[in-house]
């Protein structure tokens, strides 16, 4: 069968604006549920929040749209992040082996959770955004409830690094993607 050309051009993306804050590469970015707030997180252990309801309007004073930095919980850098879907908690997941639930209303951390043996490498909160799960270099997932800061279950599901996680849309189920190549 004969390939065929499209018709028509891929558009032409050009950057709006470059976000400069992390000390060390970046690592992730994820947008807020209602859009309005952009976290990053990188190699250097903080998160950025940024204000997108400005970020593109501003044209001065850089860095554009920076709210606040959330810094001095983890030692290590931070590989993933999550918002909660009703956007009041963020968290984060770190080389140093632990995951922060972090209140966005008073940018302070509302939990440590320490549970995992190595790297935290992913995080998701269920669509209620009562339970994290998180998932770690030491081939588990654990299974979190946010109030209390516990740990609900531990997963042995893999026999390599956990390296994606996401609850379906109703919160009973949770997939999971591993370097040992199953899902």
């Amino acid at each position: 069968m004969r390939a065929t050309t499209p018709t028509t051009r891929p558009p032409n993306f050009k950057p709006i604006q470059h976000l400069h804050a992390h000390t060390a590469p970046p690592t992730c970015a994820r947008y807020s549920p209602c859009g309005n707030l952009l976290a990053t997180a990188g190699a250097d252990g903080v998160v950025h929040l940024w204000d997108t309801t400005t970020t593109i309007a501003t044209t001065s004073a850089a860095p554009y749209g920076h709210l606040k930095s959330l810094r001095g919980v983890h030692t290590s850098g931070i590989n993933d992040l999550s918002f909660s879907a009703n956007g009041v908690y963020l968290a984060t997941a770190s080389d140093d082996g632990t995951a922060v639930i972090w209140s966005l209303q008073s940018c302070t951390p509302l939990r440590i959770l320490a549970g995992h043996t190595s790297h935290v490498l992913c995080l998701a909160f269920n669509p209620k955004g009562n339970i994290l799960a998180t998932g770690s270099w030491d081939e588990t997932v654990i299974l979190w409830n946010v109030l209390k800061g516990t740990r609900i279950k531990t997963l042995q599901a893999h026999s390599d690094p956990v390296s994606s996680l996401a609850f379906n849309r109703e919160g009973g189920m949770i997939v999971t993607g591993s370097f040992d190549g199953l899902m």
